[in-house]
């Protein structure tokens, strides 16, 4: 009995000790992963769920803590001023020298005829024009007139010029519009947005994977005037919501609005978005939504080049944040309409910085002995800020907006609790330059949770040996690794670690083992890793996310069956149609035919234009892919005459598809670069099943099939018919061509017409080109409009009169086009 108090006495302060620092590592790293991933799904207003509540508030600790680095390093850096946005400051001097509030329109005008002047590419506002001058009477109106044809000359300068005026967007019930038809021409365009729109009740429906997006309201209060609409600008909003403890972190970079005249979702650009794009109209920029978590990805296509930008569920980024005042080039808007020095405008910060730092530096020369040695500060200081006193506005982006502490456009932000608004759009569209961004939490948090778990391993091992001296030296040496890390190393490759709690778990495991008195490390803490994992993805990405192999770029051999899918004269129907009306067309026939891919396992690759690309066995093998392919397939042919008699009831043109399917072994994973990549599928079989989607106009088909899916399908589930053998462009072997038949087909009807025609095409193969030629013409008697049998007949006539010579093939086709 003594033995055995002995042994328990001896073994309760270790396991005590293990116990201890694994729930401490555990409730941080919990912590760490909260503010990661669940705190960005719910909107810091919902005050009602106490859980939530605790969520935002470790949040806000770990953001207050970023926040005292971040600040900490810029303080540090030795940043000189950008060649990007400017700021043109309506400040307190500028409304000193104007002399009334609001501002006159006539300022305005007068400042974009000043920015022709200078050449500036893009005009940003982040001021409103909700309505006409206030002022009573004619001199008024004709300033309103006077800033809208300004807008007009600016624009008329060259296609490049664009000027962007400001509304705002808000989440909860008000004065709120349906969004102006003006809006359409600013839409961002969103990719694998799943939701259901039901015009009865004006209200999104529930559907399985559907978008969890929060959606915005139109402020009918602040929208632009009607007079200012006219001058054709683009729009964007500018307001933002602060984080949970009242700072400003986060971007809201578009907002979701509901249109009840497009039956859907409209996504809208934030004024830094905006600006950038309307310097790159030659870039594409779309959304990509991931429908897991409701985050997406901002796209930008240039040629071959391709960026991408993690936005969060909220559709926010994390500003990256730089300087307070003197990073962005700055100009008052005073200096601009009344240059202090002809042919130059005067940087509102750095010019008098300059000054200043010469007229120092000249009185350290006349009294100060040791000049030679103490000038080299001051000297450096005017050598990097010197070439940038003048701001050239040459091609350059112009942000409008308010410093004055009067316009009531103050922010608190993380470098300065009274931040001018107009510094986050400006800061938003240099990250968008520099394609510069906080990484995706999903990205990031597997770092924090790796150094939490490594330095509480490395402080554990330190106490082993029960030294007070080494432990608190060991602790003051992880703090530092810690700093020293982030600084140098994550910070600048933009990860947001989340460090505070990764601190107070070391701070928290030295204060409990050194009350256990030092007790031994067990090596059983190497099991806290098991306590780490990642969260687990839908199951279509399942098997990517569980290896982090299958991050990388590269593929594997998989046997699949691919679709591809187009609309015929589909740019003949785009000419017939409304923006709004094509959108409206589009999406009710996208969304129809994607939920059927979805529906029957398959895997969407992409849309191209009305093009749809999926296929069926990747990256989950799903069985037997080719029948599920086949029902997909037959399914957006029987789908189609419910979609077409809504059109028809809505007078919009008849969508017609054809659908090309093949069977085989393609590469699929991701494909691209290290950086940016996609899930998509490669190859011959794949090009194949493209060529077989072009040549259904030629053959009059709906559904073509190669003989690869053909010998692999139920037959007797699926009716078919074998109308040609093709060498398709780029190809030596001829691959035979199969047509599907869908329930309301002709043939499906005339049953012996199919008999007919099948026995027809025997006899061609044949050589009885006589024979054949009458069994088509009685298939024509039947089914008139059937083209397949109207190109055999016509075979047939030219073999009669030409007869085949030696090595001539008359049962392939050539095609010389793809």
């Amino acid at each position: 009995m003594e033995r055995f108090f002995t042994l328990l006495a001896k073994y309760i302060p270790a396991f005590m000790r293990i116990t201890g620092v694994i729930l401490i590592t555990l409730t941080c790293a919990m912590a760490v992963y909260l503010s990661n991933n669940i705190a960005k799904s719910y909107s810091h207003r919902d005050h009602k769920n106490w859980l939530r509540q605790i969520v935002f508030t470790l949040e806000s600790w770990e953001e207050s803590f970023h926040d005292m680095r971040m600040k900490h390093y810029l303080d540090s850096e030795n940043l000189e001023p950008i060649d990007g946005p400017v700021l043109l400051a309506i400040d307190d001097s500028s409304l000193n020298e104007i002399g009334t509030f609001p501002i006159p329109r006539r300022y305005w005008a007068q400042m974009m005829g000043r920015l022709g002047q200078e050449d500036a590419k893009v005009v940003a506002f982040d001021v409103l024009f909700p309505e006409k001058s206030l002022t009573c009477g004619d001199g008024e109106n004709s300033q309103d007139e006077l800033f809208v044809q300004s807008i007009l000359d600016f624009k008329a300068i060259s296609p490049e010029k664009e000027v962007v005026l400001a509304y705002t967007v808000d989440k909860y019930p008000g004065k709120e519009i349906e969004p102006p038809f003006e809006l359409i021409t600013t839409m961002q365009t969103v990719k694998n947005l799943r939701e259901k729109f039901n015009p009865e009740t004006g209200k999104m429906e529930f559907v399985p994977g559907m978008t969890d997006m929060p959606f915005y309201k139109m402020d009918k209060n602040n929208f632009v005037h009607q007079m200012f609409l006219d001058a054709e600008v683009d729009l964007a909003y500018i307001n933002n919501e602060e984080d949970y403890d009242g700072v400003y972190r986060h971007y809201t970079i578009y907002s979701r609005v509901l249109s009840k005249d497009l039956e859907g979702s409209m996504f809208l650009p934030s004024l830094g978005l905006s600006a950038y794009k309307a310097s790159k109209k030659s870039v594409n920029f779309f959304f990509e939504v991931d429908n897991s978590d409701s985050s997406s990805i901002l796209k930008s296509e240039n040629g071959n080049l391709t960026s991408e930008v993690p936005i969060n569920p909220q559709g926010g980024i994390k500003i990256k944040w730089k300087k307070d005042r003197g990073y962005f080039p700055a100009i008052s808007l005073s200096e601009l309409l009344n240059p202090t020095e002809p042919g130059k405008l005067r940087d509102l910060h750095i010019y008098p910085e300059v000054q200043s730092a010469k007229a120092k530096l000249a009185v350290l020369k006349k009294t100060d002995p040791n000049y030679e040695e103490n000038k080299n500060e001051l000297e450096n200081f005017i050598k990097i800020n010197e070439p940038h006193q003048y701001v050239d506005l040459k091609d350059r982006i112009v942000f409008v907006g308010s410093t004055a502490a009067g316009w009531h456009d103050l922010r608190n932000s993380p470098i300065n609790p009274i931040m001018p608004g107009v510094y986050a759009h400006m800061t938003i569209t240099r990250m968008l330059m520099e394609n510069s961004f906080y990484k995706d939490p999903d990205v990031t948090i597997k770092y924090n949770l790796y150094l939490l778990l490594i330095s509480v391993l490395i402080l554990s091992f330190i106490m082993i040996f029960n030294n007070a001296i080494m432990d608190i030296i060991g602790l003051v040496g992880i703090m530092a690794g810690l700093y020293l890390v982030d600084r140098f190393y994550f910070h600048p490759q933009n990860y947001d670690l989340k460090l505070l709690f990764v601190v107070i778990a070391n701070v928290s495991s030295y204060s409990f083992i050194t009350i256990l008195n030092f007790s031994k490390a067990s090596a059983e803490k190497k099991q806290i890793k098991g306590a780490f994992s990642r969260y687990v993805a839908p199951a279509i990405v399942d098997d990517m996310l569980e290896n982090p192999d299958k991050l990388k770029v590269g593929g594997e051999r998989k046997d699949i069956t691919c679709l591809f899918s187009d609309v015929r004269d589909f740019t003949s129907i785009s000419e017939q149609l409304t923006p709004t009306e094509l959108a409206s067309a589009l999406n009710r026939y996208m969304g129809e035919m994607t939920d059927i891919v979805f529906e029957t396992n398959g895997t969407l690759d992409k849309y191209i234009g009305d093009a749809i690309v999926a296929f069926w066995g990747a990256p989950v093998d799903i069985g037997d892919h080719v029948n599920q392919a086949m029902d997909g397939a037959v399914r957006m042919l029987e789908a189609l005459p419910a979609i077409n008699q809504e059109f028809e009831e809505k007078n919009l043109p008849e969508f017609k598809i054809g659908l090309g399917l093949n069977s085989g072994e393609c590469s699929v994973g991701n494909m691209g670069s290290d950086a940016i990549f996609a899930y998509t599928a490669l190859g011959d079989n794949m090009n194949l099943g493209a060529r077989l989607e072009s040549l259904c106009k030629h053959y009059g088909a709906q559904i073509l099939v190669s003989e690869f899916t053909f010998e692999r399908m139920d037959q007797n589930r699926f009716t078919s018919r074998c109308i040609d053998k093709v060498r398709v462009k780029g190809k030596t072997e001829p691959v035979g061509v199969y047509e599907v038949l869908y329930s309301y087909h002709p043939l499906m009807v005339h049953q012996n017409a199919l008999r007919d025609f099948k026995n027809a095409y025997e006899l061609y193969l044949e050589g009885k080109f006589g024979k054949a030629k009458e069994l088509f013409e009685l298939v024509l008697t039947v089914v008139p409009e059937d083209k397949a049998s109207l190109r055999l007949k016509e075979s047939c006539e030219y073999w009669m009169s030409n007869p085949p010579q030696e090595g001539d093939d008359w049962t392939i086709t050539t095609m010389t086009t793809k």
